[in-house]
């Protein structure tokens, strides 16, 4: 069974201005599958409610602006006046909606004690996800809690999909392995970085 972490900035990579996303449906069919168990965090419920309708209006706009560009080149080539440029984003709406679906299905952790009362050291030692800047709070607390549910319950495995590779990746290979001080914090784990969904699938 792979227990698997998005934080989200990666949940808003799901959402393709292009057409569906492939990965997307990946992850749904191995969660609805029984093979992969979502786990997530109360701040990244908080964070992908602040942020999706804010992502699908920026995608939308470049659609639009995609679109305008395509149609001028074609008035100017065929010497038509402007007319007005209508985009389809049903796609947006419906990749959305999926991320909502599966989120719905995952195991949502809070952070405990033990990992709220490791930050002031960490942040001292310079330890990531502290290690090029001081605000990285959530950040910790998101990956701090998974190991900790993981320890906890025996799974000495997780993987661990982040395009924020400044606070999770080892400066010497930022695609696939996690920073050193994360991985000697939660020993007994597994951790399996992926920036890239193309690497994890």
């Amino acid at each position: 069974m792979v227990h698997l972490l998005i934080d989200n900035c990666s949940l808003l990579q799901l959402s393709n201005i292009n057409g569906y996303n492939n990965y997307l449906i990946q992850l749904e069919d191995h969660i609805n599958n029984g093979e992969l168990i979502l786990i997530t965090h109360n701040l990244i419920l908080e964070e992908w409610e602040r942020h999706k309708l804010k992502d699908k209006e920026r995608k939308e706009r470049k659609l639009l602006f995609l679109s305008k560009q395509k149609e001028q080149i074609q008035n100017d080539a065929t010497n038509l006046l402007p007319t007005i440029a209508t985009v389809n984003t049903n796609h947006l709406d419906l990749q959305v909606q999926q991320i909502d679906n599966i989120l719905a299905k995952a195991k949502v952790l809070n952070t405990p004690e033990g990992i709220k009362n490791e930050v002031a050291e960490r942040i001292r030692k310079k330890l990531a996800p502290f290690h090029n800047k001081v605000n990285s709070l959530n950040d910790w607390e998101i990956i701090g809690s998974a190991c900790a549910f993981c320890e906890n319950y025996a799974i000495w495995q997780l993987d661990f999909l982040s395009n924020n590779h400044t606070d999770f990746a080892d400066k010497d290979d930022i695609n696939r392995k996690i920073h050193p001080t994360l991985q000697e914090r939660f020993s007994k784990i597994a951790i399996n970085y992926f920036k890239n969904y193309s690497d994890l699938f």
